[in-house]
């Protein structure tokens, strides 16, 4: 194989590898900013969140 093809491979999966990690990224940004104004919702509604919630409530994904 020669220099140039084997750069070129290279170039292939930085990209593929580059795209990936970007999705995930993106993936966290977006779930940040869901979690966020669920727990902006609830705390409207009244209800606790955070550490100071009950152990047994796991209603943040119950809100629609």
């Amino acid at each position: 194989m020669n220099s140039v093809a084997l750069f070129a491979y290279g170039v292939l999966v930085t990209l593929v590898v580059g795209f990936g990690i970007g999705l995930l990224v993106w993936g966290a940004i977006l779930d940040g900013r869901h979690d966020h104004e669920v727990r902006a919702r609830l705390e409207d509604h009244g209800e606790a969140t955070g550490p100071a919630a009950e152990p047994g409530d796991h209603h943040l994904g119950a809100v629609s």
